[in-house]
């Protein structure tokens, strides 16, 4: 049962959506889910919260990558992924309007979410 969006042939009417910060569940993370969105013939969608670089996704073999990304106050920011997000190949952006603004997230701020090991890979190299 194949499928097209945005003019890519998925083998399945199935995309996998931007989960934040995979190398919390499984030290390959991201490089995992690329890994088996290519093999699977549909598209990974890069969480904004990637605890892998887009640079680092593009890097792990051929597929078809989308980029999630939030509108953030500071437009360099926002200027600079979208344009580490193209250069690394990825086809399109899944722009996030849901969250202008992070409340007070209490049970994050008691169980010290996220831990300071991890770092958020996608915001390293923005300057």
């Amino acid at each position: 049962m194949t499928t097209t969006i945005l003019g890519f042939k998925l083998s399945m009417p199935i995309m996998i959506s931007p989960t934040a910060m995979q190398k919390m569940a499984h030290p390959d993370g991201e490089y995992a889910t690329a890994r088996a969105a290519s093999a699977a013939g549909t598209i990974m969608t890069l969480s904004s919260w990637a605890t892998s670089s887009v640079e680092e996704v593009a890097s792990t073999g051929p597929g078809i990558r989308f980029f999630q990304l939030y509108v953030y106050k500071d437009r360099k920011v926002v200027e600079q992924l979208v344009r580490r997000a193209e250069k690394a190949g990825f086809k399109a952006i899944a722009l996030t309007v849901d969250t202008p603004r992070l409340g007070r997230r209490e049970a994050d701020i008691k169980n010290r979410y996220p831990p300071l090991i991890f770092s958020i890979e996608s915001y390293m190299m923005v300057q």
